[in-house]
């Protein structure tokens, strides 16, 4: 059997070793995070990472907000790879973290090239992880069942909040077309 790095989409392959900007598109990452729910879908009502990810876009200012959209955008090529299994990966597999945190810079590269967004400043990047972290702990405080415990993010949560559950073909539906919004208005263009 011969060892293959492609993954399987709607719109064909995509070698992960080196990942093609041909290859990627919309359809398939809005597709993939609308149907991928986050934390591993105990969340109640389950929230999916495109939801996750139009809830963090709406925190940023609009010149980030492509950004915040796409922060995630990887995981529809190579899943959710949670904090607590890539910290035990690491420590029995030395170097897995950073070969992830590799091919996750591969991908988001692929992915950006494909949709020609340019890269973000590191300003913008520590602001859309400040957003990230703050919904993430968001979530925890507000949908993730008591047994849990308190959150174990080092974030303030922005509010106790309620979601509306999406079908996932409403949640493909809304994250494509806020890409899209972005995409043709170009608000990153303005950053410094």
């Amino acid at each position: 059997m011969t060892r293959t790095t492609n993954i399987a989409t709607l719109t064909g392959l995509l070698d992960l070793s080196e990942p093609d900007p041909a290859q990627v598109t919309l359809k398939d990452i809005a597709l993939k995070l609308a149907t991928k729910p986050r934390w591993g879908g105990v969340l109640q009502p389950p929230l999916s990472v495109a939801l996750h990810s139009l809830l963090v876009a709406d925190q940023l200012p609009p010149a980030m907000r492509i950004y915040g959209l796409l922060h995630d955008a990887h995981e529809a090529y190579i899943g959710d790879i949670t904090t607590p299994l890539e910290t035990e990966l690491t420590r029995v597999l030395p170097g897995f973290g950073a070969h992830l945190a590799n091919l996750k810079n591969r991908l988001d590269i692929a992915i950006r090239t494909a949709l020609g967004v340019p890269e973000p400043s590191m300003e913008t990047r520590a602001t859309v992880h400040s957003a990230d972290m703050r919904m993430a702990a968001t979530e925890w405080l507000s949908l993730m069942p008591d047994a849990c415990g308190p959150s174990p993010i080092p974030a303030e949560p922005y509010r106790q909040m309620r979601v509306k559950p999406l079908a996932w073909p409403d949640a493909d539906s809304r994250f494509r077309q806020a890409v899209e919004l972005e995409l043709a208005m170009r608000s990153w263009e303005v950053l410094p």
